[in-house]
């Protein structure tokens, strides 16, 4: 008789919308291997060509409404600034100047949105001139403060400062000037050049037909109604996180933060489809084998059965683990290309979930905690942010669809094994 296999400790594997009152109870759950036989998977017997790649893609941008990266978009209208909004109301303050109608200075004002002296100004000026003078900034920066600016710019310990951190130590200056200082002085914003790290003998380089063979996958299965993709990873919450900022009305007493043991973190196990969060589960502690194999098999257990289905995942080790490979539950699975993040849709998803957590209310208890996670995956919101999600996923699809980006990996794969290579056979020239 087999010993049972028990997870870490943990909460159940939970849905959306629709938790139970002991779905929050950490403790170790028992693992039973399942067998799935009412729900089928999918996989792309092939890898589509290229053509039929960016035509299916094209599709799927035209059903969001989105706009594919190879058209030019529309260029918005320039902002006016400050001046031109005062030198366009002072030519319809000259309008009713030179305008039949005899109105007073009261009168204009009222009618174009101004200040009395404002019109006063303008007719004084069309009376001694008999012309509109485009008005202009008085510059009332002397000499003297344009060369304690220029001591700033040129201090070395600033040159990583940003024109919005320079002005805050020159208040008197607006963005504009500064910026003109700068160039002045032959400044130019670049990206520095960094030493060549020595290449990783254990770094993975993926293989491009790996990753077409996995867009074709993803593609196949958006594309066909019979069909449907999930998404799966793990992230950190670690309990001790808090926001940076508060509003504050400037008085002097102590805030409350959610502050616990720097050392306990939850680790989740989270699934989604391209419409929102499919399931999650929270661990106490790292996750193994055992128990994203208990995730796997009560989360697929969720899903429709009227579709086939294939899960996208990283290649982690608890996720090739030979454990998984004797079950029902790996042939869900659709192993992602080693370091091409983009193509797994759950990761545009966690940036969000991590903020709104720092974001938290205060909590003091266990069972508040695993509470305010948990209404994290249930927020309205998160309907509106899977649809912006949806659209971003699709135009990294289409960018890793192209063949210019095919011939790039390529090229990288072969510049990665000749500096590999040379690290081998002479280590001193990669130093």
């Amino acid at each position: 008789m087999h010993k049972p296999k028990y997870t870490g400790q943990c909460t159940r594997v939970m849905v959306p919308w629709e938790h139970r009152p002991d779905d929050l109870e950490l403790k170790q759950r028992c693992v039973k291997r399942r067998v799935l036989k009412d729900h089928n998977h999918f996989e792309a017997e092939k890898a589509l060509d290229f053509v039929e790649l960016d035509r299916m893609l094209g599709l799927l941008q035209e059903q969001t409404g989105d706009v594919p990266d190879n058209h030019t978009a529309e260029l918005k209208p320039r902002k006016p600034c400050w001046r031109d909004k005062v030198n366009h109301k002072r030519v319809e303050i000259s309008k009713y100047y030179h305008s039949a109608c005899n109105y007073s200075v009261k009168k204009v004002a009222e009618l174009t949105g101004s200040n009395q002296a404002t019109v006063k100004a303008v007719f004084k000026q069309l009376q001694i001139r008999g012309r509109l003078v485009p008005f202009q900034y008085n510059n009332q920066l002397q000499q003297q403060d344009l060369a304690v600016l220029g001591e700033c710019i040129d201090d070395p310990r600033h040159l990583f400062y940003s024109v919005p951190q320079i002005k805050r130590m020159h208040p008197r200056f607006s963005k504009k000037a500064i910026t003109r200082q700068i160039k002045l002085r032959g400044y130019t914003w670049k990206r520095l050049k960094r030493t060549p790290a020595r290449p990783d003998p254990r770094r993975r380089v993926p293989h491009p037909d790996l990753i077409h063979q996995v867009v074709s996958t993803v593609v196949t299965g958006l594309f066909d109604d019979d069909k449907a993709v999930y998404f799966v990873d793990e992230f950190k919450l670690p309990l001790f996180q808090t926001p940076d900022y508060s509003w504050s009305k400037g008085d002097d007493r102590d805030y409350l933060f959610n502050s616990r043991p720097d050392t306990l973190t939850y680790t989740g196990i989270v699934m989604c489809s391209i419409r929102g969060f499919e399931a999650y589960q929270i661990y106490t502690d790292e996750v193994n084998s055992r128990d994203f194999q208990y995730f796997m098999q009560e989360a697929i257990l969720r899903l429709p059965t009227d579709k086939a289905i294939t899960v996208v995942m990283d290649q982690a080790t608890w996720h090739t683990a030979q454990l998984l490979r004797q079950t029902d539950v790996h042939r869900f699975f659709c192993f992602n290309a080693p370091g091409v993040f983009q193509l797994n849709m759950i990761e545009n998803a966690f940036s969000a979930i991590r903020s709104d957590f720092r974001k938290r209310a205060v909590t003091t208890t266990t069972a508040e905690e695993l509470s305010a996670i948990a209404e994290l995956f249930s927020w309205e919101v998160n309907a509106k942010r899977f649809v912006g999600y949806y659209k971003n996923y699709l135009r990294s699809l289409r960018r890793y669809a192209e063949l210019e980006e095919f011939e790039y990996i390529k090229q990288s794969v072969f510049e990665s094994s000749v500096k590999l290579h040379s690290f081998v056979v002479n280590p001193q020239v990669c130093n």
